[in-house]
């Protein structure tokens, strides 16, 4: 194929055929020939970035995990983060919430450890210890940890 420039700045390539093609320079990011984007597909997108976070943390490479999802590799690590995001703001928010009245919060300690203080709704205060940073923490109360450990004192969510 030959590459001939064209005066308005857009390339021209001739194939073999004699045949030409103008292709931009600029990318036209409009969305208008796909349509709006629904709930539905956020929805879809979501699920299937949440689908690549899990097999990441597998330990399954990204090139295997775009296969898997059928998307553009270049496309995972845009998902990743996004589902990271997501999970992040779920879990702040689960942390936040009043379960049975217990209320959890989270505190650094002076030794730079962390741990749950946990306000019981009979006035109890507990501690809950062994936390390296605020992320465990929060993966700490999005898990059946936290559920369990509600259970044995017997609380609910």
């Amino acid at each position: 194929m030959e590459q001939k420039e064209h005066p308005h700045g857009n390339s021209l390539d001739a194939n073999r055929f004699g045949e030409v093609t103008t292709y931009s320079k600029k990318r036209d990011r409009s969305r208008s020939h796909r349509g709006p984007v629904t709930k539905q597909d956020r929805d879809f997108r979501a699920e299937k970035a949440d689908r690549a976070l899990v097999l990441l943390e597998k330990g399954i490479s990204s090139a295997t995990i775009a296969e898997r999802l059928c998307v553009r590799p270049v496309r995972v690590k845009g998902m990743i983060a996004q589902a990271k995001q997501r999970r992040e703001k779920k879990v702040g928010e689960l942390g936040k919430m009043m379960t049975s009245s217990v209320i959890f919060h989270a505190e650094q300690r002076a030794d730079a450890k962390w741990h749950i203080v946990c306000h019981c709704p009979d006035g109890k205060i507990d501690h809950i210890t062994g936390f390296l940073d605020e992320y465990s923490i929060k993966n700490w109360l999005a898990s059946e940890h936290c559920d369990g450990w509600l259970t044995a004192r017997g609380l609910s969510r």
